[in-house]
Protein backbone atom coordinates (compact mmCIF):
# COMPACT_ATOMS: atom_id res chain seq x y z
CA UNK A 1 0.00 0.00 0.00
CA UNK A 2 3.04 2.25 -0.18
CA UNK A 3 1.73 3.58 -3.49
CA UNK A 4 -1.32 5.10 -1.77
CA UNK A 5 -1.29 8.43 0.07
CA UNK A 6 -1.43 8.18 3.86
CA UNK A 7 -4.72 8.75 5.63
CA UNK A 8 -5.21 12.33 6.77
CA UNK A 9 -3.56 12.58 10.18
CA UNK A 10 -6.79 13.60 11.95
CA UNK A 11 -8.56 10.50 10.61
CA UNK A 12 -5.58 8.32 11.55
CA UNK A 13 -5.66 9.63 15.14
CA UNK A 14 -9.39 8.92 15.46
CA UNK A 15 -8.87 5.37 14.17
CA UNK A 16 -6.04 4.83 16.67
CA UNK A 17 -8.21 6.13 19.49
CA UNK A 18 -11.22 4.05 18.38
CA UNK A 19 -9.11 0.88 18.22
CA UNK A 20 -7.80 1.54 21.71
CA UNK A 21 -11.21 2.10 23.31
CA UNK A 22 -12.63 -0.95 21.54
CA UNK A 23 -9.74 -3.17 22.60
CA UNK A 24 -9.04 -1.89 26.12
CA UNK A 25 -11.97 0.10 27.49
CA UNK A 26 -14.96 -2.20 27.07
CA UNK A 27 -16.61 0.04 24.49
CA UNK A 28 -18.58 -1.65 21.73
CA UNK A 29 -18.86 -0.38 18.18
CA UNK A 30 -22.58 0.22 18.75
CA UNK A 31 -21.68 2.77 21.45
CA UNK A 32 -19.69 4.89 18.98
CA UNK A 33 -21.18 7.42 16.58
CA UNK A 34 -20.00 8.32 13.10
CA UNK A 35 -20.65 11.29 10.84
CA UNK A 36 -22.01 11.11 7.29
CA UNK A 37 -18.46 10.55 5.97
CA UNK A 38 -17.95 7.58 8.32
CA UNK A 39 -15.59 9.41 10.68
CA UNK A 40 -15.77 8.66 14.40
CA UNK A 41 -17.37 11.60 16.20
CA UNK A 42 -18.22 9.91 19.52
CA UNK A 43 -16.02 7.24 21.07
CA UNK A 44 -18.63 5.99 23.55
CA UNK A 45 -16.94 7.45 26.64
CA UNK A 46 -17.66 10.56 28.70
CA UNK A 47 -15.33 13.52 28.19
CA UNK A 48 -13.13 13.06 31.27
CA UNK A 49 -12.56 9.35 30.56
CA UNK A 50 -11.67 10.03 26.94
CA UNK A 51 -9.46 12.98 27.89
CA UNK A 52 -7.48 10.80 30.31
CA UNK A 53 -6.97 8.14 27.64
CA UNK A 54 -5.76 10.71 25.11
CA UNK A 55 -3.50 12.29 27.73
CA UNK A 56 -1.90 8.90 28.44
CA UNK A 57 -0.69 8.76 24.84
CA UNK A 58 -1.23 5.00 24.77
CA UNK A 59 -3.66 4.89 21.81
CA UNK A 60 -1.06 6.57 19.60
CA UNK A 61 1.84 4.25 20.42
CA UNK A 62 3.21 1.62 18.08
CA UNK A 63 1.25 -1.51 18.88
CA UNK A 64 2.01 -5.18 18.53
CA UNK A 65 5.60 -5.07 19.72
CA UNK A 66 5.99 -4.29 23.42
CA UNK A 67 9.52 -3.93 24.72
CA UNK A 68 11.52 -6.89 25.95
CA UNK A 69 12.98 -5.05 28.95
CA UNK A 70 10.17 -2.62 29.69
CA UNK A 71 6.75 -1.80 28.28
CA UNK A 72 7.90 1.77 27.61
CA UNK A 73 10.59 0.60 25.17
CA UNK A 74 9.29 -0.42 21.77
CA UNK A 75 10.78 -3.63 20.41
CA UNK A 76 9.75 -2.83 16.84
CA UNK A 77 12.54 -3.20 14.35
CA UNK A 78 10.95 -0.52 12.14
CA UNK A 79 9.71 2.08 14.62
CA UNK A 80 9.01 4.65 11.90
CA UNK A 81 7.67 2.13 9.39
CA UNK A 82 4.41 4.01 8.86
CA UNK A 83 5.75 7.59 8.80
CA UNK A 84 8.86 9.72 8.91
CA UNK A 85 10.15 10.92 12.31
CA UNK A 86 9.15 14.47 11.30
CA UNK A 87 5.44 13.53 11.12
CA UNK A 88 4.97 10.54 13.41
CA UNK A 89 1.90 8.39 12.82
CA UNK A 90 2.56 5.76 15.52
CA UNK A 91 4.88 6.73 18.36
CA UNK A 92 7.52 4.12 19.26
CA UNK A 93 7.91 5.94 22.59
CA UNK A 94 5.67 7.76 25.08
CA UNK A 95 4.48 10.97 23.38
CA UNK A 96 5.86 14.10 25.02
CA UNK A 97 3.65 16.99 26.16
CA UNK A 98 4.46 18.71 22.86
CA UNK A 99 3.51 15.56 20.93
CA UNK A 100 0.23 15.35 22.86
CA UNK A 101 -0.65 18.95 21.96
CA UNK A 102 -0.08 18.05 18.31
CA UNK A 103 -2.14 14.85 18.62
CA UNK A 104 -5.03 16.73 20.25
CA UNK A 105 -4.98 19.26 17.42
CA UNK A 106 -5.00 16.45 14.87
CA UNK A 107 -7.98 14.80 16.59
CA UNK A 108 -9.93 18.03 15.97
CA UNK A 109 -9.12 18.01 12.24
CA UNK A 110 -11.65 16.85 9.67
Amino acid sequence: MDHLPPAPRGQWRRVQLARYVLDYCGVGLSQMRFDEAGRVVDFGLVGAELDAIVESGLPFRTSGCPGKEAAEISACDRPYGDSPPSDIASYPFRPTKRDLRKIKGQLRQA
